[in-house]
Order: C-alpha cells, then sequence, then structure tokens
C-alpha cells in the first residue's frame, strides 16, 4: 500500500476524542464503507455542536512509532488536517509542549522528539474594513472537543440489528433469513415534482408538464395560452437620469486626486469556499521518510520491588459477630443461566483514580521504621535530606506516629462533628430492590472474603429490612485480586446531586510554584473515615449469598462521595489551603520554602489531623 504524508495536524490534551474532517478524509486513500455509522454528539469548547458521521480506525506513524487510532469523522473545516487529543496523548503517554512547538513521547528504550513544521502567526496589518460571512465564520472553534449526547436511534432501526446479530450476518452478506437476497438496505426512490413515485420522465414528458403549468399561469392572468406578450425596456437613458452637472473649470490636479482616491478604494470579503481537497496530504515517493522527528537512546529502568497495596496492609480481627460459615442455596448454573458480568466503566476509572499514588518526582525514598522490630511501622521519607534535617523529621514523624494507620483497627474514624455522610432521596423516587445476581463459584468466595474482611473491621454491619438494595460488582485489580463495588446506580439517580466545588488541579499545581520543600501524603482507606448518618445507613444495603449488609461508613461509588470528602477537608483546613498546604479531596500536600518552615507547617498540619481523628496512608 502507498504510503502518504499527513501534515498540519493539531495535538489538543483539551480535547476528549480523535478527530478526523471529512474534507481530509476523501484526500486519503480510505474507502468510505470502512466508516462504523455512530450517533454521537459533539461539543467544542465554545458549545458548538456536531452530529458525527461515524468513527474510522486509521493506522498512523509518528515519528517511528506506528499507532492505530479511532478517529471520529465530522464534516468541518477547521485550520487543521486532523486532531489528536487525549486518547493519543495518554495512550502515547505523550508531553505536548506549545511553547518549544515539541512533542516527546517514551517506546521501551528510546525517546522520541517530533517538532511542529511551522509557526502560525494570524495578524491584520492595515486597518482595512472586513465584510464577514453570516455562515461558517467560526472554524477556529473547532477544538477541545468532547462528547455531548448520543442520539437515541429509531426503535425499528434497533430491531433489524438485533435480529441480524442474531442470525450472525457480517457485512456483504444478503439481508434474508438466510443471509440470501439484497445486500444493501433500498433506499427512498428520488420524487420528480408531477409524476408519480418511481416514475422515470422523459424529455417529451418534462415538456408537456411545462406546457401544462403556462397553461395554468395564463389562465390566472387572463390572456390567451400560446400568446407571447413582451414586455418593453426603456434605454438606460430614460431609466437613469443625471441630476448633476459638470463643473469644467475645475483643474487637473483635483481631477487626479479624485481619480486615484477611487482607485484606492477597495472592498475586502470572506467568502465561503467550496471544499477543496486537503493541502496537508501528499503521496510519498518509495524510499521517502517525513524528517521532523528524532530519536535518543534512553536507559531502561525496571522495578525491582513494588509498593504495597491497600490489601497487604489491612489486618482483620479475630473476632466476628456474623457466621460466614453457614451453608448457602446454590443451584447448578448453566452458562445460558450465568449473568454476563459486564464491568461498569465509570466503575473501573474510579478505582483506578482511587488506587493512584502521589510520589515525589525523581527523588528516591527510604523507609523508616517508626514502631518496633515486633510491630513495624513504617513510613516513606526522601533520601536527599542532611542529617541534620532527617533526624529531625524521624522526631517529628514519631512524635505524631499516631496520625498513621497501619490497619483498620488503628482507624476510628473522622469526628461526626466535621462531617458525616447524608443520602437523602427525592420523594418522587420509589425504593428499588435488586434481586440477588447469580454469580460463578469462585467469584463468590472472593466476594464472601472481602465482606467479611470489611464486616470485621467495623465497616458493614447486618441489614434486616432495607427499603432500597444493591448488588455487588466485582472488579479485578491488576494484581489478580478483586476489588468490591456496589451497584449504586439506582440509588445515585434517587439521590439528588451535591454540588460543593472540587479544586482545579492546574490552579493547585500553580500554588505550588516557588515551593522547594514538599511532603505527599493521602487519607488511609479513602472515604471508609467519614461516617454515614445512622438514619440514612440501610439506604446502602447490599445483597450476599449469605445476607443483607448495610455501610457504617462512606462506601465506594455513591455520587456525592467526593462532594462530602472534600467539604471536610475545606472544614478542617480552610485557614490553611493555599498557604502551607494544598488539598484535593484525600491527596494533601505541605510545602514550605525552607527546612524549618517545612517542619512547622507538617506539626501544625498533625495536630489538626490528630483532633479531627483522620488517619494519613503511611505507604
Amino acid at each position: 500500500m502507498r504510503e502518504y504524508g499527513h501534515g498540519g495536524v493539531l495535538i489538543d490534551n483539551g480535547s476528549a476524542l480523535n478527530i478526523m474532517p471529512l474534507n481530509t478524509l476523501k484526500a486519503l486513500p480510505v474507502e468510505p464503507t470502512y466508516i462504523h455509522t455512530n450517533h454521537m454528539v459533539v461539543r467544542a469548547f465554545d458549545g458548538t455542536r456536531r452530529d458525527v458521521i461515524g468513527e474510522l480506525e486509521i493506522r498512523l506513524e509518528i515519528g517511528s512509532i506506528p499507532f492505530n487510532l479511532m478517529f471520529q469523522v465530522l464534516d468541518i473545516d477547521p485550520s487543521y488536517s486532523c486532531l489528536l487529543g487525549r486518547p493519543w496523548i495518554h495512550m502515547a503517554g505523550a508531553v505536548p509542549s506549545t511553547l518549544h512547538q515539541k512533542v516527546k513521547f517514551m517506546t521501551a528504550d528510546k525517546l522520541v522528539v517530533v517538532n511542529g513544521q511551522e509557526d502560525m502567526i494570524v495578524a491584520q496589518t492595515n486597518a482595512t474594513p472586513y465584510i464577514e460571512a453570516a455562515e461558517r465564520s467560526y472554524e477556529c472553534s473547532f477544538w477541545a472537543f468532547e462528547v455531548d449526547h448520543f442520539k437515541k436511534p429509531r426503535e425499528g432501526a434497533v430491531m433489524a440489528i438485533q435480529v441480524m446479530k442474531k442470525y450472525g450476518r457480517k457485512e456483504g452478506q444478503g439481508l434474508g433469513r438466510s443471509a440470501q437476497g439484497r445486500t444493501r438496505v433500498v433506499e427512498d426512490l428520488p420524487i420528480n415534482p408531477g409524476f408519480g413515485l418511481g416514475f422515470k420522465p422523459t424529455a417529451e414528458d418534462h415538456q408537456m408538464l411545462a406546457d401544462a403549468r403556462k397553461m395554468r399561469r395564463a389562465e390566472r392572468l387572463g390572456i390567451p395560452f400560446g400568446k407571447e406578450v413582451k414586455t418593453e425596456i426603456p434605454p438606460l437613458s430614460k431609466t437613469f437620469r443625471s441630476a448633476g452637472w459638470v463643473n469644467r473649470e475645475k483643474n487637473q490636479q483635483e481631477k487626479e486626486e479624485v481619480c486615484q482616491k477611487i482607485a484606492e478604494l477597495t472592498i475586502n470579503a470572506i467568502t465561503e469556499e467550496k471544499a477543496r481537497p486537503s493541502s496537508w496530504i501528499y503521496p510519498l515517493v518509495a524510499g521517502e521518510k517525513v524528517g521532523n522527528w528524532e530519536t535518543f537512546e534512553c536507559a531502561a529502568a525496571t522495578a525491582e520491588s513494588s509498593m504495597p497495596n491497600d490489601d497487604e496492609c489491612k489486618d482483620a480481627s479475630d473476632e466476628s459477630g456474623f457466621d460466614f460459615e453457614r451453608p448457602i442455596c446454590t443451584d447448578k448454573l448453566n452458562d445460558e443461566d450465568i449473568e454476563d458480568q459486564a464491568l461498569l466503566s465509570n466503575l473501573l476509572r474510579l478505582v483506578e483514580q482511587e488506587e493512584k499514588q502521589i510520589l515525589p518526582h525523581k527523588e528516591p525514598t527510604k523507609l523508616i521504621n517508626l514502631g518496633t522490630d515486633k510491630d513495624p511501622r513504617e513510613v516513606k521519607i526522601g533520601t536527599t535530606l542532611s542529617e541534620e534535617d532527617r533526624q529531625e523529621l524521624i522526631d517529628l514523624l514519631k512524635e505524631f506516629s499516631d496520625v498513621f494507620a497501619w490497619s483498620y483497627q488503628d482507624m476510628p474514624g473522622l469526628d461526626p462533628k466535621v462531617a458525616v455522610y447524608r443520602l437523602p432521596t427525592k420523594v418522587d423516587m420509589r425504593p428499588v430492590q435488586q434481586k440477588l445476581r447469580r454469580l460463578k463459584s469462585d467469584m463468590l468466595l472472593r466476594i464472601k472474603e472481602e465482606v467479611e474482611k470489611q464486616f470485621n473491621a467495623g465497616f458493614l454491619q447486618e441489614a434486616k429490612y432495607p427499603e432500597w438494595q444493591a448488588n455487588i460488582v466485582p472488579v479485578p485489580k491488576k494484581d489478580g485480586k478483586v476489588r468490591m463495588c456496589v451497584d449504586y446506580r439506582d440509588l445515585n439517580r434517587a439521590s439528588p446531586k451535591d454540588n460543593f466545588p472540587l479544586p482545579h488541579i492546574d490552579i493547585l499545581v500553580d500554588n505550588t510554584a516557588g515551593y522547594s520543600w514538599f511532603s505527599f501524603m493521602d487519607g488511609f482507606s479513602g472515604y471508609n473515615q467519614i461516617k454515614m448518618a445512622p438514619k440514612d445507613m440501610e439506604k446502602t444495603a447490599l445483597v450476599t449469598a449469605w445476607g443483607v449488609f448495610c455501610y457504617k461508613v462512606m462506601p465506594f461509588g455513591l455520587k456525592n462521595a467526593g462532594a462530602t470528602y472534600q467539604r471536610a477537608m475545606v472544614a478542617l483546613f480552610h485557614d490553611m489551603m493555599h498557604k502551607e498546604i494544598e488539598v484535593y479531596v484525600d491527596d494533601m500536600i505541605t510545602k514550605a520554602r525552607t527546612p524549618k518552615e517545612h517542619k512547622e507547617n507538617l506539626r501544625k498540619l498533625f495536630e489538626r489531623l490528630r483532633e479531627a481523628y483522620l488517619k494519613l496512608n503511611p505507604n
């Protein structure tokens, strides 16, 4: 296949989609039949909405690395050939720089640097007036795309697709029940004005239709049909009469000045041109390569050890108030009876976001034991500290070792005077009790282990007569273990949204500029430190094969959990935020310019945490 060069590509980290204009696609050697139709409507940064023609997967070689990218095809006329948004940026781990007009990303052993083609400067060099077009005068707004909504297809179209999928129809096969017959859907027949549906008129038919129209017009005007009525057009000398006079006494110089001014008069207009082939797409000669990139050799780094996760730091109590070993009734399940556990994408995203750790940039860390050899209590501090600063920091951590939690037993929960999680529901929403979902036996054992662990930690209690009831959704982790999430979609729909604002990440990053001493911390076990309001506990009920339980602490998956945690942090640290610390939900950063100031800020933070019984994650 012949290769093509592709220029004028815009890299936009504010766009949630990869965009391919239709004009660019027509210049590429791609068959339109490869476009998969979807019902997406996208919105640009200024609110401009566009219907998506379809999506198309194209293989692009950026630098020397090939990528298979999914593009959304739009009928727009922007100032770029295509747009690469966050899907490609996150896939490649790319770092674009508008200042240096470059983008960098790493491969297994190389650093690839792709340079921009050229800088574009838009300027008006004179005061010439412009007449702007009323339509399509906002091409510069086609960036920072995001999904606005999906158009619901017609019910008949959905049923037809389901039937075709049921009988295993593939592209190119017939539309009949046994994949026979027509391969395309019957299209609407063209309708010619004055003729029947599907009738193909000849030249004589068109002449007869025109004569009939003339006859009807003559009848309305009251003139005989066939008699030509000519309209007399007077000459221009009689139509336009001059009301001025010529002053022949003016000198020649004034005439020349007037002529010169008339010659300088110009009218500039922005007109709408027809779509033309993209000039950024050009075929490459055999062996020709695009030379706007370079690679650098990099040393490969391998991790010899991994940080312990939350499950490895949890200790379960020996005492249990619930018998998890009692027999349960399980019928023999067929493959058709087992419900397909399609993982919810929003739960996966929330789990990955919660498990992300804030680590020091480049600086290596070292474990420090704040406990004893029999009862080790380890935290991590930087290795670049001087001996004096290091010892002072260790003494401070030992003094406030009670603000860290190494297990659930070390976590009493946030003081209810600071915050509790309330779960109001809309009056017009009826409670929903989900039926127990059937799972395979190995997944049931994993869920039982996790439920028992949370019950022993004091997070769960048995629910007797709950009005709301939700199922457990097992979400696999990267280490092979299972994260127990609850399907609270029904409860979230019935609960009003808490509009407490979350801080902007870019503002928090800007607030750390100018500081050189940092400590990165996050809350232990995240949301579980905030207690549930007693009257709302049973609304969080979850059904298992061993019984129905409800949460005594704020569970993972409720839509107002982040806003509730942020409100608690603002209540605790409102006088320290943007000064000594920066807070985003359960992540905290202390900042200082000197070692002395850093220790003072840490002491102030630890004292505030101790008063509120809020525990930090030592790992």
